[in-house]
């Protein structure tokens, strides 16, 4: 929904979009012009892929629901928002993920790059305001890598607990 705060009313962002979402929202994204917003929640569904994140075009009104196979947690938008960066939990099966979808035809959504393993939850991601580097949470590590070059990490750890948020 939409709220004016002045006001306090509110209406549908976009129609058709009230009740969307089942359970908690995990993952809420905005890009810097606004036109484009990203959100995830903890519905699971019956095959392999019983996620899904959506992605809105509010200047379009549209929608686009893209299902995937863990449970997003993180969502980030790179500063043109034609990049939105997932993180994704773990399972007993599968490991975490950082998941890079290009998102500039927000009707057909394709993966830049294959994903990327992480060891713990994926709870927070960024992307670099030049779209160069990518930077994520996982475990009590913040882990920076070139967006061109997945597997040259950088790790950094945290002394006490897991880092919440990146920047």
């Amino acid at each position: 929904r939409q709220f004016d705060v002045e006001t306090g009313d509110s209406q549908p962002l976009l129609e058709g979009a009230d009740g969307l979402h089942r359970g908690m929202v995990t993952a809420l994204a905005c890009s810097r012009d606004g036109s484009r917003l990203a959100s995830a929640d903890l519905a699971r569904f019956a095959g392999p892929n019983a996620f899904r994140f959506f992605l809105w075009d509010l200047e379009r009104r549209q929608q686009v629901t893209q299902r995937t196979d863990r449970l997003p947690l993180s969502l980030a938008f790179s500063e043109n928002g034609q990049t939105l960066l997932v993180g994704t939990s773990r399972t007993a099966e599968k490991s975490a993920v950082v998941q890079n979808w290009n998102t500039s035809d927000s009707g057909a959504l394709e993966k830049r790059q294959p994903d990327v393993p992480v060891s713990s939850d994926v709870y927070a991601c960024a992307i670099s305001p030049d779209g160069n580097h990518l930077a994520y949470t996982s475990g009590a590590e913040v882990v920076v890598q070139p967006a061109a070059h997945p597997g040259d990490r950088h790790r950094l750890r945290a002394p006490i607990s897991a880092p919440l948020r990146v920047a």
